[in-house]
């Protein structure tokens, strides 16, 4: 198998026992049949390998026969082909290489005699490229990413293999001669776990790193503020698909959700947001209201939601009252981090955590927030308020389950009485992925002679503002769910990541679009594009199934909500039901969008005996509303 045309799509060259060549076209090339190669026939086995013969950028055919003559077919047009003799090839093993800063793809033969030979190309590739890969979220020889040139009229494409005899490892490079073409227009790359990366107008040599970037999160939030949409953060990052934790075990989906939104503001009587997908993932939306809940004073609602396996909250959200900062706040290496956290103004603590070598979404060492909390003895409640980010692991990090001791999820930690630190809470729900607000009722857990807390992980957990709470009083809400009243599915594109220099994952510019897609697509049956309101309004297991680069508009119609009462503020609260899934190769079903998700799942993968609720009506909901078909990744 190889690409004779340069069209990539793969050829079938086939020797009969005749020494007759056949040629079967994956694409552009007809089928050639009977191509007489003058090497007689014989038993025995023949050779054949792909070796750009004259360097002009195109593959041609090196075949070699029992007897040890040989032939080079070399494509001299439109479907008409040469055949040049090679001699002194021998019977012995076949190899094509590059002779850097000799004559470029050439043949190293074994002959009868022991002796090794070379055969260069009948031109120099005095013109060529050079790509160098080095892995980082993959293999750091890159083996198994196949990297794609254009020049001109020119596509030539090839694979990282393990180079022979190597134990494994790749060889130096790989090498594209460009012809009579001064230079490349583009190297592209796709790694292992399936992204793409390119090199424009690149150089003779291209050493292309792999990015470390998110390739999965969440789908994002966007709100109008009152001058333009701006990034809020993900969300669903308690509902992924697929996710192993360990052999057999997935990680437990929560898709229900609500995320507070500080700064919405009516644009033309309407409450705008806009749902995107723009990572590495599939979505399934259920459900999406609003809920407006009136405060007096200045109360907040915050989501109950908090990254924790169940039992989840039964509230969906938690009222406090009157915050204050902790007495003061310690990191794990004794850093005052007290002022670091006093304010959500952008500075996190852990600005120091590198990345772990192996396992994204970890650090590299355990570390913690230590914290005086301030209070007098004797309060009836104690909530700490926490907002902070974490980075996302990933179905990647499938071989930490198989090492010991490498994830430490957080932890609440209080004094023990005898100089020590004991357990108080374990796991402590966090906030997931892009930075977002979790509190905890921590009253019975505190010691009340010493109120000190220390939250230990060694997740990539950075934390903003951190407060207290001890408001015990019922305090006043009125709360109102308002529905969609627009919501359209359209093909959008990719915003522009932003990177603020923080230790959390980067926000997104909603104004910049990339239209280029970046990562490979599920396949599968995805919801029309349009209006898909009738999908929303309520959780039915009726999903609105969107890819990435695609985006939800929602519009909410602000006339429907009651008038503030006079010394009340209004906290905004997002609410969702559905699901996510990466598309790591990982994850389970992480090539398909299906099987579809569904409300009474105990598991995904479908637990013992579960099965996709196929009554009419479901039944009827996918042929009506699920007709856009993906039948490739690309």
């Amino acid at each position: 198998l190889l690409d004779l045309a340069g069209d990539d799509a793969r050829d079938l060259a086939v020797v009969d026992g005749r020494g007759a060549l056949s040629i079967y076209g994956g694409a552009s090339l007809e089928r050639l049949g009977g191509i007489d190669l003058g090497l007689g026939d014989g038993d025995g086995e023949w050779r054949l390998l792909p070796w750009d013969a004259n360097a002009d950028g195109f593959s041609d055919l090196l075949v070699a026969a029992p007897s040890g003559e040989a032939c080079v077919v070399l494509r001299s047009g439109e479907d008409k082909w040469e055949v040049r003799s090679v001699r002194g090839l021998g019977g012995g093993g076949v190899l094509a290489l590059w002779m850097q800063g000799g004559p470029g793809p050439s043949i190293v033969a074994l002959g009868g005699d022991g002796k090794c030979r070379l055969h260069a190309a009948t031109a120099a590739a005095e013109n060529h490229v050079s790509v160098r890969l080095t892995g980082i979220k993959d293999n750091a020889s890159g083996i198994g990413t196949r990297v794609e040139l254009r020049a001109g009229s020119l596509f030539a494409a090839d694979r990282v293999d393990p180079a022979p005899g190597s134990g494994g490892r790749r060889s130096a490079a790989l090498h594209f001669a460009l012809g009579g073409r001064r230079t490349a227009d583009r190297v592209k790359v796709r790694w292992p776990n399936g992204v793409w990366e390119d090199s424009t107008q690149p150089a003779r040599r291209v050493h292309i790193e792999q990015d470390p970037a998110l390739l999965g999160s969440c789908p994002f939030l966007y709100a109008w503020n009152g001058e333009r949409f701006e990034f809020v953060t993900d969300i669903l990052g308690n509902a992924p698909l697929g996710l192993a934790l360990a052999p057999g075990v997935y990680f437990p989906a929560n898709p229900s959700e609500r995320i507070a939104l500080e700064r919405l503001e009516p644009k033309d009587r309407f409450l705008e947001l806009r749902l995107t997908e723009e990572l590495r993932e599939t979505i399934y939306i259920d459900e999406i209201a609003l809920l407006a809940i009136d405060l007096p004073g200045a109360a907040k609602a915050f989501s109950s939601n908090a990254l924790r396996p169940p039992p989840y909250p039964s509230e969906p959200f938690v009222v406090v009252g009157e915050l204050f900062p902790p007495l003061s706040a310690r990191d794990d290496r004794g850093v005052d981090r007290t002022e670091t956290v006093r304010a959500k103004d952008g500075r996190y603590t852990g600005s120091d955590l590198a990345h772990h070598a192996a396992y994204q979404g970890l650090a590299e060492r355990t570390h913690w927030i230590e914290l005086d909390l301030g209070i007098e003895p004797g309060a009836k409640r104690v909530a700490l308020v926490l907002h902070g980010g974490y980075w996302w692991s990933e179905a990647g990090n499938y071989a930490a389950s198989q090492a010991i001791d490498v994830a430490v999820p957080p932890r609440l930690e209080v004094p023990d009485g005898r100089g020590g630190w004991r357990t108080a809470k374990s796991p402590f729900g966090f906030p997931g992925g892009r930075p977002k607000t979790v509190v905890h009722e921590i009253g019975e857990l505190i010691e009340p002679s010493d109120p000190r807390v220390r939250i230990v992980t060694n997740f990539r957990l950075h934390w903003d503002r951190i407060a207290i709470d001890t408001t015990s009083t019922a305090i006043q809400r009125r709360t109102t769910r308002i529905e969609p009243s627009q919501a359209m599915l359209a093909f959008r594109g990719y915003s522009r990541a932003i990177d603020a220099g923080t230790p959390v994952p980067y926000g997104f510019d909603y104004e910049q679009v990339d239209l280029r897609r970046p990562y490979p697509r599920m396949t599968g049956a995805y919801t029309r594009f349009g209006d898909v309101l009738p999908l929303v309004t309520s959780a039915d297991d009726r999903l609105v199934v969107m890819g990435h680069g695609e985006e939800i508009a929602l519009r909410f119609d602000a006339a429907s909500l009651p008038p503030l009462p006079e010394g009340f503020n209004r906290s905004f609260l997002f609410h969702s039901v559905g699901w996510d899934k990466d598309g790591d190769p990982k994850t389970a079903h992480g090539t398909t969008v299906e099987p579809l998700p569904f409300g009474g799942m105990s598991s995904y993968p479908f637990g013992e005996g579960e099965a996709w609720p196929a009554g009419d009506s479901l039944v009827g909901y996918v042929r009506e509303w699920n007709g856009r078909i993906v039948s490739s990744a690309w």
